[in-house]
């Protein structure tokens, strides 16, 4: 795979703001026509997605949240409500799954096919084949009603979840900040793949870093649909969540169960 030297950038987006991130390398050819494809009944096999209540959203930080392995670590996606951890998936497809801003629903793509299941592991979707997978995955609205994706013959354009239409994507977005994992002389820095993680904040106007308001060392920086920022760092204590608002104060913030320590965090709801 081609070697990147950012990675994770997440763009907070008016037209299409996404809580885990954009897909690098994605874009550089020009959409064609509209097409559409009517969600269906699929013969893919699915991953089973755990049966479990969703608990309500609590004011502040969500003690909901969704994580995966640490690169190396089997393919899963968890859900973690306070210090309780859920299974959702344990397939290679949960390397690339994404959760819904409301925690309903899993999109994610298998053999080019972008299929849609309930985190309580019912409603299972198909929108058709050709979609690209790894380095392209499926990136939710902040609404939660379109997925902004890669299709082979018609580039990047968003799927909407009620109709199944895809509309290709004009490169217009009005994005202002943008989180990257900024790679030092010396460091590693990956392939094509997705690793979650990001340790400043680029204002897209002025190409300049934004301070952040946290002790610590950055891992991962999520936007949210309200336009806030949701800051993991890592001290000797642990790992601390905060909760910026839109304009970078700090709302609140509090410490991370232990047993997601070695976990990335991919989504809150």
């Amino acid at each position: 795979m081609h070697k990147h030297t950012v990675k994770a950038a997440c763009v907070a987006a008016a037209a299409l703001t996404v809580l885990t991130g954009c897909a690098a390398g994605a874009g550089t050819t020009t959409p064609g026509a509209a097409t559409s494809a009517s969600p269906a009944a699929s013969a893919a096999t699915t991953p089973t997605a755990t049966a479990a209540p969703r608990p309500t959203r609590t004011a502040g930080i969500s003690t909901v949240r969704y994580y995966k392995p640490a690169p190396g670590g089997k393919y899963s996606l968890q859900r973690l409500s306070g210090d309780k951890v859920v299974g959702l998936m344990s397939s290679d497809v949960a390397y690339a799954a994404a959760v819904s801003p409301d925690g309903s629903k899993i999109a994610f793509v298998t053999e080019s096919e972008l299929r849609l299941i309930g985190t309580d592991g019912t409603g299972a979707r198909s929108f058709g084949t050709g979609y690209a997978g790894v380095g392209f995955e499926p990136a939710w609205s902040s609404t939660g009603d379109r997925l902004l994706v890669s299709k082979r013959d018609a580039g990047v354009g968003t799927v909407d979840i009620a109709t199944g239409a895809f509309t290709p994507l004009r490169h217009d977005l009005d994005g202002t900040r943008l989180a990257l994992d900024v790679i030092h002389p010396g460091e590693e820095y990956g392939d094509i793949g997705p690793n979650l993680k990001a340790d400043a904040i680029v204002d897209t106007t002025s190409g300049k870093t934004v301070a952040i308001p946290v002790t610590g060392t950055i891992t991962q920086i999520l936007f949210g649909p309200d336009g806030s920022v949701l800051v993991r760092s890592t001290r000797q204590a642990g790992t601390t969540l905060t909760l910026l608002n839109a304009d970078l104060t700090v709302r609140t913030s509090v410490q991370e169960p232990a047993v997601a320590k070695n976990w990335r965090l991919t989504g809150y709801s």
